[in-house]
């Protein structure tokens, strides 16, 4: 995607696969013009790609790498296999189609393990050591939390373990969220969160 060149990410995206791969990439779009919430950049998704590349091209921002996990992790090392539930299609409804393409998959427990108990072949299992890592050989590295219109994000505990992790090692966070407007509807729900309460 960088010519052919290998790249460290400028920032590491946080989202959940629930929302809307339109407003994903809007709101690494936000991120790289300096804006909070991306409902303008999605519409300009919808609208007019054209305009938001030239935007993105004169602002000298269209070079900055971003690590999104669903094109940077192996997919058919680990999930392409079966679906669940919450892998509807948001906009159609639809399950989407399962791979059989006979790669062979590693789970967090699949042998070989490490000291921690954590599989070494898994590509799942190791967000903490890669942030840790990037952030000691590229301290320009920050994190953008792409988040749902929903709130969704907050419910789930991957999310939320890669936003105290970065928080933990001093990685600078920038949240993008769709409008203040949606903020203001789920204010109260975001209060009352618990650990316990959030999905695997």
């Amino acid at each position: 995607m960088m010519n052919g060149a290998c790249s460290l990410p400028d920032a590491m995206v946080t989202h959940n696969w629930g929302n809307l791969f339109r407003d994903l990439v809007a709101g690494i779009c936000a991120d790289a013009h300096g804006l909070s919430e991306y409902a303008l950049v999605s519409e300009l998704l919808d609208r007019d790609v054209v305009a938001l590349e030239s935007m993105l091209a004169n602002s000298g921002k269209i070079q900055k790498t971003y690590w999104v996990c669903a094109f940077c992790i192996a997919q058919h090392s680990c999930v392409c296999h079966s679906i669940s539930a919450r892998d509807v299609d948001p906009v159609h409804g639809t399950e989407p189609p399962t791979c059989d393409c006979g790669w062979p998959k590693c789970f967090n427990d699949t042998p070989e393990v490490d000291a921690l108990g954590r599989s070494v072949h898994c590509e799942l299992n190791k967000f903490d050591d890669m942030m840790g890592h990037i952030a000691r050989i590229y301290d320009q590295i920050e994190q953008v939390i792409v988040v749902d219109s929903k709130f969704d994000l907050f419910s789930l505990a991957w999310c939320v373990a890669e936003v105290a992790e970065a928080f933990r090692i001093g990685i600078p966070q920038n949240m993008k969220i769709k409008c203040g407007q949606v903020l203001h509807a789920f204010e109260e729900r975001l209060r009352l969160l618990k650990v316990q309460e959030m999905k695997a």
